[in-house]
């Protein structure tokens, strides 16, 4: 299964998870069951569409589960929609969040989990 992460430096798997899914600079796409990852330019779908709209930057990329740091209801809802599942991201790169991910650490967001970044000054409307 293809999991995507978020995040603002584009070091692939030494990269931080970053707070808000679709507010990321970079996508990043992991593919463990060919050792594949690949990364997105998410750039041009924060000016386009908002900060909020978590499948756009996707770019039709198909994956399994996506791993945030945080997410809003709004958009999580769209992803949950979308039949993704998402998870909690724990502090630290998508490295060691990949390996908690592969032994079932990382819990499931559920649409009662809200923003990642209360406090932060983001454009989210949630």
């Amino acid at each position: 299964m293809k999991k995507c992460f978020s995040e603002q430096v584009n070091e692939a798997l030494a990269s931080d998870v970053y707070g808000l899914f679709g507010s990321g600079q970079i996508l990043v796409v992991v593919n463990a069951d060919r050792c594949d990852v690949t990364t997105i330019n998410n750039s041009i779908h924060i000016q386009e569409l908002g900060p909020c709209n978590p499948i756009a930057g996707l770019g039709g990329q198909q994956v399994g589960a996506i791993v945030v740091g945080g997410t809003g209801g709004g958009a999580l809802h769209k992803l949950k929609i979308s039949g993704l599942q998402v998870f909690q991201a724990q502090h630290g790169t998508i490295d060691k969040n990949m390996v908690l991910f592969n032994a079932d650490e990382l819990p499931e967001c559920m649409l009662r989990h809200n923003c990642g970044a209360q406090g932060r000054d983001h454009e989210c409307s949630h």
